[in-house]
């Protein structure tokens, strides 16, 4: 679950990011606020609690907002707390559907959309934020550790290469933190030559995504080492990383 939406040139908006400061019309909404939400279920997870899966498949076409998130996840996780409100949790029985979405402290979200489909001239729209999408994937379908491996190696180039190229500067920058479309044209115009520098434009305006790629194989490396046992201890993971990190910490600091 991302944390916002982004504009990106919809027709009609000449916008890109998001504009913090605007009041919130059914478009802002729309664009900036509608976000995809989905929960992963390993298989595993999926055969020894059959219930809570099912649930989750049953709250699919549920509405639901992102301040209501963290009592679905201290309920999954187990914690018992005074400030856990059941009508807040997606997956519980008393949970409250017809909430009212709130944006910005002013703006009701199901009030705009409901005005813009009685504007709209016969053509239904599907909200994003209606539908929790439920995917099931087979289970025999998994990265290998060989796989896992070129992944790495890969995202190490990519990384590398990207950081490298800040000090080239006949290539094509980036849009890491902006999207500009000076930069889209630019690449587009270096690709139809060759030259020395022809695969550093790739390497610049992308190899930043090797980021993401360590992001997914370091939460996948923690699924398949830890997921795979019924149960396990939870003082074994913090405990590892506890000696791991400070043993780190104190060579840093006696470097210096």
């Amino acid at each position: 679950m991302p944390d916002h939406g982004e504009e990106c040139y919809e027709p009609g908006r000449d916008f890109i990011c998001r504009n913090h400061s605007a009041d919130v019309d059914w478009p802002l909404a729309h664009y900036e606020f509608e976000i995809p939400f989905w929960i992963y279920c390993t298989h595993r997870y999926a055969v020894t609690h059959p219930e809570i899966f099912k649930t989750i498949k049953d709250a699919k076409d549920k509405r639901f907002m992102t301040d209501a998130l963290p009592h679905m996840l201290v309920w999954l996780a187990g914690i018992s707390t005074k400030d856990y409100r059941p009508e807040y949790n997606l997956l519980s029985p008393l949970y409250d559907e017809r909430r009212p979405r709130i944006l910005k402290h002013s703006a009701d979200y199901d009030k705009l959309r409901d005005a813009e489909r009685a504007h709209d001239t016969g053509k239904e729209k599907q909200s994003n934020t209606d539908n929790i999408i439920f995917m099931e994937y087979p289970h025999n379908n998994l990265l290998t550790k060989t796989e896992c491996t070129v992944l790495r190696g890969l995202a190490i180039m990519g990384i590398m290469l990207h950081n490298y190229c800040h000090w080239l500067n006949p290539v094509v920058k980036e849009n890491e933190y902006q999207f500009l479309k000076h930069n889209v044209s630019w690449l587009s115009q270096v690709t139809t030559g060759m030259n020395s520098l022809y695969p550093c434009p790739f390497a610049f305006v992308f190899g930043h995504y090797g980021v993401a790629i360590f992001l997914f194989l370091s939460a996948y490396g923690l699924e398949m080492k830890y997921g795979q046992a019924l149960t396990y201890s939870g003082s074994a993971i913090p405990k590892t990383r506890f000696y791991r990190f400070y043993t780190l910490s104190f060579s840093e600091a006696f470097s210096k």
